[in-house]
């Protein structure tokens, strides 16, 4: 493979192949071969290239929870925020199942919403108290997306999960401070 300055100033990239070719004596006496232009084929696997960087890149680092799975429901990927979630490196969780990685209660609870979102064909939101292997406790909320492959058949499940903690705690405190308000008001009113 090479690059050629065509008549135009393009440049663009050519597949030579050849093969050489010898008298009945056995002497050379030329190359017969072929040349291809591959410049939409090497453009094509650049883009591609670019593509996979740029997803590498988000993956590794948004905080969120990112993993997909395969149709048979086995993860096929998933970023760093999730394997912190699991407490087992990425190569540790390719390849299995919920059951593999989780209690029963909780992969009954993920597969469920798995379901749910592979039944209905569309997206599928849910909110779920979950333990880390550190012991603390979380609330997710979750967002799985069937992904389907040219053909649209099902592929896969595309799940992200998001930590609400803090976001439940502060809904928390504004519900307790509303009912603060109105007992007050009703002792005031009523005596």
């Amino acid at each position: 493979v090479y690059r050629m300055k065509r008549y135009d100033g393009e440049y663009r990239y050519i597949l030579d192949q050849g093969s050489p070719r010898y008298n009945s004596k056995d002497e050379f006496i030329g190359f017969i071969g072929h040349c291809f232009d591959i410049t939409d084929r090497i453009k094509a696997e650049e883009e591609a290239k670019a593509k996979s960087v740029l997803i590498d890149s988000l993956l590794n680092h948004i905080p969120d929870l990112i993993f997909y799975k395969d149709n048979n429901l086995v993860y096929v990927e998933c970023n760093p925020a999730f394997e912190s979630f699991v407490g087992k490196p990425k190569n540790e969780i390719v390849g299995r199942t919920d059951f593999e990685l989780f209690d029963n209660e909780h992969a009954e609870v993920f597969r469920f919403h798995d379901k749910l979102a592979i039944g209905s064909n569309r997206a599928n939101k849910n909110e779920e108290i979950v333990r880390y292997p550190d012991g603390g406790s979380v609330y997710l909320e979750t967002l799985k997306i069937p992904f389907h492959d040219g053909r649209s058949k099902l592929a896969g499940l595309l799940g992200i999960s998001r930590d609400i903690t803090e976001r439940k705690q502060n809904e928390q405190q504004i519900l307790e401070h509303r009912r603060s308000l109105i007992q007050a008001q009703a002792i005031a009113k009523f005596g």
